[in-house]
């Protein structure tokens, strides 16, 4: 196969061995040995995916194009997925290739195009343009956004035509994909000249330069590609666009400055007419030694602000120019060598050292007079610095090779040398800055990542106001770590290169490796204008995803009930603040009270139908009930016993569905159900129900049961009690992260467009003529009462229902009967079992459950009336003595007791209130009731049904507000049973979890259990948790080491999750107060000055925050016996 992973012409080798003090350098700096490790493709060509393209698609293809011009071989394929990024090789080198071009095709005309997008927007295809395939930063790669299925590379190789070269005019008309070599032989010899020579010269087209704003070397003269282009044609998914003007019009915007820079994302280029200069008579080149980096650059600034006018100058640092002297040439005689040491020499007695002194390159070209004029000129103005003239030998060497150095990058990749830019531009008065901040700041991610680096720069690219500057970062890494240094790399210098005023890049563009960075380059009204533009010219998001903007989206998330992928939210502190506005300033259709998972998938709901919704939690979300479960999700095969048979079906139902659009929270686990002698229930009524357990799941079932000899049980969990053991049923159900359910219903209805903030309490409803028209509310934080005008209200309040049915309606009669429900976690060492167990309490009968999560096992449950305060539900020693109680009775080896629970936690159900009936007799069905007018309550249900219960309740609001308010939902079903949840958007979880895992724990160098969790908790959002931990110091540091939480969690909580509290922290975003023994105490007062510094608390607050947590601690140690400082 050929090659394509290295740079250009096969043949041309970069020889090394002509340059004998290359090697040398390389050992003193970077620590490598001589044995090159080739560097070659880590894939089996038989292991790469096959096209997904269809024989009649095609030929569908083939009707558009013509029969020769669709490629879906192996090779091409392979050489049209990649660009010449280090990001991209290193994939190659690692083998990954999760993004690989289904076929590569070759229009040759407009319409040929426009009907190929017409294509890829009817099936779902992501077409990618490919022209050199030189970008260095990501931005021809094969890619598409989840919701597509398969990818096309557009290749412009069939645009390679000069149309017309105008000499009386200077403009040339030539098609995009004409290589610049092709380009430039053309108009020499019409004695006329472009002027742009990019380091990809030999290897880059029109198209490219356009798309990506080029900067050729002799911009200081000529310009970059933007000054050149006169005019433009491009096509669009519906439309061929020709955007032209005459010389300087005043014609409103410059509409092709928007194409130009936009990397194919809004059309293809595929014509432009640039501007010519007359070919230069005369070309001087010369070149200096500078004493010192810092004396070069108020040089340069002085040339730029003085009439003289260079088409190169070059001011290299210390470190690359001893690179660049390091690669000088040994001829065959050796003369040459041997007077540039003799030079060099003279060079350092006159004080000029290797450890400080710069390079300096200077060119001028274009008539004889003017150039000879600059150069005197030139020559007046270095007499004020201290330099040392080296000629034009240097010079000449650099033009001569000027298009080589890629060729020496295949050769330090062949010697495990990481090889990448950096570069950007500033105004004069943050050169320094950022020049010594980004250098320091890289040579410290090298001291970090225990890795031998060096960084050089140097200044081209030259204004009057400012330059460029360009990084060369070289690090001998190991294969298998450089994906994970270079990103750390890439990320701390990019962070400080933009917090020091400088730009995300001076001329190689965005693409995919610097698109996170754009919003903070260009500010969010800048990057919500080239939204605007995507979405006008692609509304499909075909063109090129992935590249440019931050998050490639398609607008529309739903259609019909198709999936789409949707934005990333931002759902912060601040966020919070906007929202309160909001719910200030707005009338809603939605207000929902109430941010348990009941409240969460109706506002869920609500939004995705189109209302204006918005919702409010008295305390933080998933606070009460939500996050105190037994985290099953489950048909409720109990509740058969009381012939539920509707409600166990349903939950069933929903079992599956909660998998399929939340695969990464709920999973299938096994259960066992022993049965002892003289159970209450006989095996034969368990069989029973198990045959209409399995047929009451049916269409939607992940398992049938089954019988487990005896026998065999012992050696599948030891630990449980075997005397009296007659058989023992293995059946599926599900369990889930409750906390992080709720989380990702409430970030799946901000997507779409709906209101949710935690910490503002309901404390009286607004009335306009005896009707209610919305709540008064108290802000939590600040304080503040306001009101949310709403056109009905949903009472989602759980235990609460009746307290603010009393406190905002007067309404004393008793609706829901609160029963209390503990859990204990123990370590899994201390009880050693596989699978969740669904057992009967020996005193009582009652059903408890042992549930296996991670190193953990949950115990529970108790079922007992409470008649409390919701707000304070505590744990007591009786509570815990009936557990630890049935449970050594099961399992007598673990010998359970105070001192091995690590954490405990209680909750309230809200059932309905049926009189005469015991806790564990009330039914767990669902009752919704309007009263007064405009107010509903909803009560009961459970975790696994709760979105059905939100879809029962919002049919009942939507019919409200069209028959009282002729408000018509945009989508009149629910569809949130086909909408993925938030990180949910996952077709294949088991593929995504293979693929992620060996990404994090490879890649990444993550441990084990905190790529699981990431996994499980994140889903398909791990990109966007990534990119906080890289941006979090400390990030990806243990909170806690044996628990599997890192720093940048606590960022992406604060940012993504609007945590506010140190218990939405230690309880709910992270799991810290449950899984640690400690409960946290040793982070608890790092993690709260954390969020003090983002969220502006005083030391007051942060003090009240901490004893408040250290209250919770309390009421788990009160029965643990221990006090937490002699933990």
């Amino acid at each position: 196969m050929k090659e394509f992973w290295r740079w250009g012409d096969p043949e041309t080798v970069y020889s090394v061995k002509k340059r004998p003090l290359f090697f040398p350098f390389l050992k003193e700096v970077l620590n490598i040995n001589d044995k090159a490790d080739a560097f070659i493709p880590g894939w089996k060509e038989s292991e790469i995916k096959h096209s997904i393209i269809t024989d009649e698609q095609f030929k569908e293809l083939q009707s558009i194009l013509g029969v020769t011009n669709i490629d879906t071989g192996l090779q091409s394929r392979l050489i049209h997925s990649f660009g010449k990024s280090y990001h991209d090789l290193l994939k190659i080198k690692l083998g990954i290739t999760d993004h690989i071009t289904d076929a590569v095709i070759f229009p040759e005309s407009e319409q040929q195009i426009t009907a190929v997008l017409k294509w890829s927007v009817q099936n779902k295809f992501a077409v990618v343009p490919y022209a050199g395939g030189t970008s260095v930063v990501g931005g021809v790669g094969a890619y598409k956004d989840p919701s597509q299925k398969g990818i096309l590379t557009l290749s412009m190789a069939r645009f390679n035509q000069i149309i017309e070269i105008d000499k009386d005019g200077l403009f040339v008309d030539v098609r995009a994909g004409v290589f610049g070599p092709d380009l430039e032989k053309a108009l020499v010899e019409h004695e006329l000249t472009l002027g742009h020579f990019p380091e990809s010269f030999e290897f880059s087209t029109v198209g490219g330069w356009i798309a990506t704003r080029s900067a050729g070397q002799q911009s200081t003269l000529y310009g970059k590609i933007e000054d050149m282009v006169e005019a433009l044609k491009i096509v669009t998914t519906d439309a061929i666009i020709d955007i032209s003007s005459g010389p300087a019009a005043a014609n409103g915007p410059d509409l092709k400055q928007l194409v130009i820079g936009s990397e194919g994302t809004f059309g293809i280029i595929t014509q432009a007419r640039l501007k010519l200069k007359p070919h230069p008579a005369k070309k001087i080149y010369r070149t200096w030694l500078v004493d010192s980096f810092d004396n070069g650059k108020n040089l340069l600034k002085e040339v730029m602000q003085s009439e003289v006018k260079p088409a190169t100058l070059r001011l290299s640092d210390a470190e690359e120019t001893r690179f660049i002297l390091s690669l000088r040439e040994k001829s065959k005689t050796g003369l040459t060598f041997a007077l540039q040491d003799r030079i060099l020499s003279r060079a350092e007695k006159n004080g000029f050292k290797s450890g400080t002194m710069a390079f300096l390159l200077l060119g001028f070209e274009g008539d004889r007079t003017q150039v000879n004029d600059q150069l005197k000129y030139f020559e007046k103005i270095i007499r004020s610095y201290k330099t040392f003239s080296l000629g034009k030998s240097p010079a000449e060497s650099w033009l001569k090779h000027r298009y080589q150095n890629p060729y020496l990058r295949d050769v330090l990749l062949d010697y495990n040398i990481m090889v990448d830019t950096l570069e950007t531009s500033a105004e004069w008065k943050d050169i320094s800055n950022i020049y010594e901040k980004t250098k320091t700041v890289i040579e410290t991610t090298f001291r970090k990542l225990n890795i031998k680096g060096i960084v050089t720069a140097h200044l081209s690219h030259l204004y009057p106001h400012g330059s460029s500057i360009y990084f060369i970062i070289l690090a001998a890494v190991k294969p298998d770590e450089a994906l994970h240094c270079w990103r750390q790399i890439k990320t701390n210098a990019t962070n400080c290169i933009l917090e020091n005023n400088g730009t995300v890049s001076h001329h190689h563009g965005v693409g995919r490796d610097h698109r996170r960075w754009l919003e903070k380059d260009i500010g969010t009204e800048s990057l919500k204008v080239l939204r605007s533009l995507k979405k006008h010219f692609d509304p499909d998001n075909i063109l090129n995803p992935g590249k440019l903007l931050p998050d490639p989206t398609s607008d529309i998330f739903i259609q019909s009930g198709k999936r789409l992928r949707n934005n990333a939210i931002e759902f912060s502190y601040k966020k919070r603040l906007e929202f309160i506005n909001q719910l200030k300033s707005r009338s809603l259709d939605i207000l929902v009270i109430g941010g348990g998972i009941t409240g969460a998938g109706i506002l869920r709901d609500a939004a995705i139908r189109g209302f204006k919704a918005g919702l409010i939690e008295k305390d933080d979300f998933a606070s009460g009930t939500s996050s105190k479960s037994s985290k099953l999700v489950h048909g409720g095969f109990r509740y058969l016993k009381n012939l539920e048979f509707g409600l166990v079906h349903e939950a069933l139902m929903e079992r599956k569905t909660l998998m399929d659009i939340a695969p990464h929270l709920v999973h299938p686990i096994q259960c066992l159900l022993p049965v002892y002698k003289n159970a209450s229930v006989p095996g034969w009524m368990i069989q029973i129900g198990m045959l209409l357990y399995d047929g009451l799941s049916f269409t939607k079932r992940i398992g049938l049961h089954k019988l487990i000899a005896v026998e065999d049980i012992h050696e599948r969990e030891p630990l449980l009690r075997k005397e009296g053991l007659e058989k023992v049923f293995m059946y599926y159900d599900s369990r889930a992260d409750d906390t992080r359910l709720v989380m990702a219903n409430i970030q799946s209805a901000v997507q779409h467009d709906a209101l949710a903030v935690n910490y503002v309490k309901a404390v009286d409803v607004v009335k306009e003529d005896g009707k209610i028209t919305g709540v008064m509310v108290k802000d939590q934080i600040s304080g503040e009462t306001f009101a949310i005008r709403s056109k009905v209200v949903a009472n989602a309040s759980g235990p609460w229902c009746d307290v603010l049915r009393d406190n905002l309606l007067g309404q004393k009669n008793k609706r829901i009967r609160t029963t209390k429900g503990i859990h204990l976690l123990v370590q899994r060492k201390d009880l050693n079992i596989e699978r969740t167990m669904i057992l009967s309490a020996p005193n009582d009968d009652r059903p408890i459950f042992v549930i296996p999560w991670r190193n953990y096992v949950i115990l529970g449950t108790t079922d007992t009336d409470f008649n409390g305060d919701p707000d304070w539900v505590d744990i007591t020693e009786d509570d815990v003595d009936y557990l630890l109680e049935a449970y050594n009775y099961y399992f007598p080896a673990a010998k359970l007791n105070r001192q091995k629970i690590v954490s405990a936690y209680s909750g309230l159900r809200p059932l309905t209130f049926e009189e005469g009936k015991s806790a564990g007799e009330v039914t767990r069905e669902y009752q919704i009731f309007e009263t007064p007018e405009n107010f509903f309550s909803i009560i009961g249900g459970k975790l696994t049904t709760y979105r059905t219960m939100a879809e029962e309740l919002t049919d009942r609001l939507a019919e409200n507000l069209e028959e009282k308010y002729s408000i018509k939902a945009k989508n009149n079903k629910c569809i949130t049973d086909k909408v993925p949840l938030y990180g949910g958007d996952i077709d294949d979880f088991a593929a995504f979890r293979e693929k992620w895992f060996l990404s994090l724990t490879e890649t990444y160098k993550f441990e084990q259990d905190i790529a699981e969790n990431f996994i499980e908790a994140y889903g398909n959002r791990l990109p966007d948790l990534l990119e906080i931990i890289d941006q979090t110091d400390l990030g990806r540091e243990r909170i806690i080491s044996s628990l599997p939480y890192v720093w940048g969690e606590i960022t992406y909580a604060i940012n993504h999750e609007m945590a506010m509290s140190l218990d939405d922290i230690m309880l709910r975003r992270l799991h810290l107060f449950s899984l640690d023994k400690k409960q946290g105490w040793d982070a608890h007062r790092v993690i709260a000055e954390r969020m003090a510094s983002v969220l502006g608390w005083s030391d007051q607050e942060k003090e009240s925050q901490i004893k408040r947590y250290k209250e919770k601690i309390a009421l788990v140690q009160d029965f643990k016996k221990a006090d937490p400082e002699n933990r």
